[in-house]
C-alpha cells in the first residue's frame, strides 16, 4: 500500500470538517425557514378557520333538505315579521304557482324575492337593518323572506294522495 503524505490527510480532515460545518449551517437554516412556514401557516389556518366560522354562521338557511331556517334565519324572521310578510305577498301570487311543484315553487319565491319584489322605503330600511343587526347579508335576508313565501304558498297546495 503506497503511504500517505501526512498533508494529504490533513488536507481531507479540514475539507471533511468544513464540508460537515457547511452541511450543518445549511440543515439549521432549512429547519429555521421550515419553522417560520409552520408558524405562518398555522396563522393562515386560524384566520382562516375564523372567517369560514363567520361565513357558517351568517347563513341563515340550513342546507338540509328542503331548506328550512336555521336559528339566525328564525332570528331574522321574527326581527322582519317575515311570515305576516309572506303572508300577505301570497295573495296575489297564489295563482301563478298554483300548478307547480314543491320545487319549482321554491325556485319561483327565491327569483321573486331576488328579481320582482321591490320593498318600500321603510321595509327596505328594515331589511338592511336587520342584515346589519343579525351580521348576514342582504341576500340572506331575501332568503329568509323567499323561504317563508315557499311555506305559505305550499301550505296552501292539496296535500299529495
Amino acid at each position: 500500500m503506497p503511504e500517505v503524505h501526512p498533508l494529504l490527510i490533513v488536507a481531507a480532515v479540514v475539507a471533511v470538517g468544513v464540508a460537515l460545518v457547511k452541511i450543518g449551517a445549511w440543515k439549521g437554516g432549512v429547519d429555521e425557514h421550515k419553522s417560520t412556514v409552520v408558524r405562518f401557516m398555522e396563522r393562515v389556518e386560524d384566520k382562516l378557520d375564523k372567517i369560514f366560522d363567520r361565513v357558517r354562521t351568517a347563513q341563515p338557511l340550513d342546507t338540509g333538505s328542503p331548506l328550512r331556517l336555521n336559528e339566525l334565519g328564525e332570528k331574522i324572521s321574527g326581527t322582519l315579521d317575515a311570515a305576516a310578510w309572506a303572508r300577505r305577498e301570497a295573495g296575489d301570487l297564489r295563482p301563478r304557482v298554483a300548478t307547480k311543484s314543491p320545487y319549482d315553487i321554491q325556485q319561483f319565491c327565491f327569483q321573486y324575492v331576488s328579481d320582482e319584489f321591490k320593498p318600500d322605503k321603510e321595509f327596505d330600511a328594515a331589511i338592511k337593518d336587520c342584515a346589519f343587526r343579525h351580521g348576514a347579508s342582504v341576500g340572506g335576508v331575501l332568503d329568509v323572506l323567499a323561504i317563508e313565501l315557499r311555506d305559505i304558498l305550499l301550505g296552501d297546495q292539496d296535500p299529495p294522495e
